[in-house]
């Protein structure tokens, strides 16, 4: 009996054993880690905003075993993911259930190391200074921050500790040697998936560049846009879709983040005018779409033509602006007028595209036909239809004056003033020259020798054809009532 009773309690005890390690068999997770290698499309979508912000749509396939409780791992994702955006779903194979999901950005550097070792142990390799042998200090790390490690050895604490080498006893735990996106499922059954990952990422941004170049005469332009993409995250992308929306997105919250400069890269020109962006409509936004895929290299700037316009048709203006009052007017002022190209953005002009804001460079050719940059100015979204006016900075070779003349008080405390206005084109292109007179609207003013319009309730608008060498002489009178804003 004694035997039999023996043997059933060894019986037991192995039974409850093997019960004991089922369990923890079953409640410690596999592991099943996926790298750039399973992706099968990625697509990045860049907005404009601060920070700099993109969409990302990643799709991978893993095969999976069966298990109770499934680790799964994505690594090879950008370092800025903002992981309140991380989306997970199963688009080709059985369903995942999640129950937690993670993103692991402590990467492998000493500062973080030491950080995330607070309660472990470390060892500090001291070199003798007569000797220069290594000699091992073992401590515990009790806290770790910007100043450097607090830690305890056998003779006390210490900080600042100077050392050859230093070894941690094990890794800390949630350290990566990359950023890695974790999710925990639960009941999962074996299998090939297709997994699609979206998130929002900061550090990406884009912006639109032009280059205008002016004919010879100056009545024609050509206008080239490129798409400048910035990546300003650590990661490298391959085989990218790229994408850009003009228009702004808004945003409930954002916050700011401290990116560095970037590297220049043009793509060639033969490959981007052969494979230009495809334009599509999202809702109120414009989508430009590069067909070919590309590689985002860490912390580059890449440049892709967007499209090219030539034999667009260009009004140039020379603008002057002065103010005008009886009293308070300067006796003499002379201006350099500034030049504005303008044009219109329809198929009628050889145009007719959604021009994203963006800054345009103007080129002139001199004698020979060799560009030269004139100018540098932005523009702002500028839609179908639309007329388009560049700033080329101020002429030298046109000049608008304003001489007083005269002055004088009239009946109930009122003034009248006369200037001559005078236009001298000193160069040897026509033009038109634009003057708006801008004053109070107590003040009434009348323009001899030339039509007038009023583009505003303040602004007496004159514009005179100027041929080269041409001299125009106009009279200003200008009279003020009493009481009146000055």
């Amino acid at each position: 009996m004694v035997r039999r009773a023996g043997l059933a309690a060894a019986l037991g005890a192995c039974f409850a054993m093997g019960v004991a390690i089922d369990a923890a068999a079953q409640t410690s997770p596999s592991q099943v880690s996926s790298g750039s290698g399973d992706r099968r499309e990625l697509h990045v979508t860049a907005y404009r905003g601060y920070p700099p912000f993109a969409f990302v749509r990643e799709v991978r396939e893993v095969d999976l075993p069966s298990s109770r409780q499934l680790r799964l791992s994505l690594a090879d994702v950008p370092d800025t993911v903002r992981r309140e955006t991380v989306g997970l779903r199963v688009i080709d194979g059985a369903p995942l259930e999640v129950t937690e999901q993670t993103y692991g950005y402590d990467l492998f550097t000493p500062e973080a190391l030491m950080r995330a070792a607070q309660g472990e142990g470390v060892v500090y390799d001291h070199a003798n200074a007569h000797t220069g042998n290594l000699v091992p200090v073992q401590a515990t790390v009790i806290a770790s921050g910007n100043e450097g490690a607090v830690v305890r050895a056998a003779d006390g604490y210490t900080f600042g500790v100077a050392a050859e080498t230093t070894r941690l006893s094990r890794v800390p735990p949630g350290m990566t040697t990359r950023p890695t996106l974790r999710w925990l499922a639960s009941d999962v059954a074996a299998g090939k998936r297709k997994l699609e990952v979206s998130y929002l990422v900061n550090g990406m941004s884009w912006s639109a560049d032009y280059v205008a170049t002016l004919s010879r005469d100056g009545r024609r332009l050509e206008l080239a846009s490129w798409l400048t993409f910035n990546n300003g995250t650590s990661v490298r992308l391959e085989n990218v879709q790229l994408g850009v929306v003009a228009g702004t997105v808004h945003q409930a919250s954002s916050e700011p983040m401290d990116l560095p400069m970037a590297q220049t890269v043009a793509m060639p020109e033969t490959a981007t005018r052969r494979l230009g962006p495809i334009r599509e409509r999202i809702s109120e936004l414009h989508l430009y779409k590069v067909q070919n895929v590309t590689t985002l290299d860490p912390r580059e700037t890449k440049n892709i033509r967007l499209f090219s316009l030539s034999g667009v048709p260009v009004r140039r203006r020379w603008l002057a602006n002065f103010f005008v009052h009886p009293e308070h007017s300067a006796e003499r002022v002379i201006q350099r007028p500034v030049l504005e190209l303008e044009l219109t953005n329809d198929k009628a002009s050889r145009a007719g595209v959604p021009l994203p804001a963006g800054t345009v460079r103007i080129m002139a050719p001199d004698a020979r036909g060799t560009a030269h940059l004139v100018a540098s100015t932005s523009i702002l979204d500028t839609p179908e239809g639309e007329k388009l006016k560049l700033e080329a900075g101020r002429v030298g070779d046109v000049v608008c004056s304003m001489v007083k003349t005269s002055s004088q008080s009239a009946w109930f405390g009122s003034r009248t003033a006369s200037w001559k206005l005078e236009l001298r084109n000193r160069g040897r292109t026509a033009g038109l020259a634009q003057v708006d007179l801008h004053a109070p609207g107590n003040v009434e003013i009348e323009v001899r020798g030339a039509t007038t319009s009023r583009p505003t309730a303040t602004v007496v608008r004159l514009e005179i054809q100027l041929a080269p060498g041409q001299i125009r002489s106009l009279v200003v009178e200008a009279r003020s009532s009493q009481g009146g804003a000055r």
